[in-house]
């Protein structure tokens, strides 16, 4: 079936109302489910259940690149709505409801939110960085900002400059690598006219010039650059902090006394707690360099990344 895509959504996860849930009222809400996704998320099986199936034919299609058809479930995680409020848990773990007004496609977005977080929190084994991951020559390096900071339109212009995507949304690393999560991408109608309207033409350009006018969404990362093989583990070169915009793209290293903070509040989630979470951030940024950028145009942006990694990769070389 034809996936047509969802309007975007409205509202953030940092809206969603903590309440409690008891056991039977859970129960009684799952009796309402509809449809399920299961995705494995590095080994993890987990099974994504909805009373609503636009909004569970919109997540499929997010993790295609994650279905398994595996017959164990290692997390559950549920979407239901009932009444005036829509309802949203994993397993035993506290539930969120929202009151406002609601669609296909903020059921969706929601659900990914609180499923991400309960995983990426709790379960998984690895660091994970709200960050676009991009593979420069032989290492990789993470791409962070504020939310519509820039990141993701960045992380496209280095994929159309040969730096391949690990995802534009989270960086995995594992203390040494960085590891591919091709989630598809939503590319917003801002963004789309940045890149189509940049004088760098490409086979991406016809795309993205078809797609103006509104939001690109639910794009596969091969729909994009023409590949779907996975991207090897790649070791962390430097981490770069989207901290402004200008005429012409600049960087520049950043202290690790600014740099801590901002990758904690990226967020940056671990399976360290209180003190050892600044630990794996401090381990982080001893293998990924941080680095200050500002933004120019996208395309010349991406080429001053490419220019300082290698440079960076040059010094390390030759001391």
């Amino acid at each position: 079936m034809t996936q047509t895509p969802l309007s975007p959504p409205r509202g953030t996860a940092d809206e969603l109302i903590p309440i409690e849930l008891d056991r039977r009222e859970r129960e009684r809400l799952a009796g309402a489910v509809v449809e399920s996704v299961r995705i494995s998320l590095f080994g993890t099986v987990i099974e994504v259940a909805f009373d609503d199936p636009i909004a569970a034919s919109s997540y499929r299609a997010r993790y295609a690149r994650f279905s398994t058809l595996q017959d164990r479930i290692d997390m559950r995680a549920f979407a239901v709505e009932d009444g005036n409020a829509a309802y949203f848990w994993v397993d035993d773990r506290p539930a969120h409801c929202w009151t406002r007004e609601r669609s296909s496609a903020l059921i969706d977005f929601l659900t990914d939110a609180v499923v991400y977080t309960a995983y990426f929190n709790d379960i998984c084994p690895y660091v994970s960085i709200h960050a676009a991951a991009i593979a420069v020559d032989d290492v990789a390096i993470a791409l962070t900002a504020a939310s519509e900071g820039g990141k993701s339109t960045t992380s496209i212009a280095c994929g159309r400059r040969g730096m391949p995507l690990y995802s534009d949304e989270v960086c995995i690393f594992d203390g040494r690598n960085v590891h591919p999560y091709p989630r598809a991408l939503n590319i917003r109608a801002a963004a789309l006219d940045l890149l189509a309207g940049e004088p760098f033409v490409d086979a991406l350009t016809p795309k993205l010039l078809a797609h103006r006018g509104s939001d690109w969404k639910c794009v596969a990362p091969d729909e994009l650059f023409g590949t779907a093989a996975l991207l090897k583990p790649q070791p962390l070169a430097a981490i770069f902090f989207i901290v402004g915009r200008g005429s012409e793209p600049a960087i520049a290293p950043m202290e690790w006394p600014e740099a801590i903070p901002r990758l904690l509040n990226a967020p940056m989630r671990s399976p360290g707690r209180g003190v050892g979470r600044i630990a794996d951030a401090v381990a982080a940024l001893s293998r990924g360099r941080p680095m200050a950028l500002t933004l120019g145009t996208p395309d010349s942006t991406a080429l001053a990344i490419r220019d300082a990694v290698r440079r960076m990769r040059v010094r390390a070389a030759a001391s």
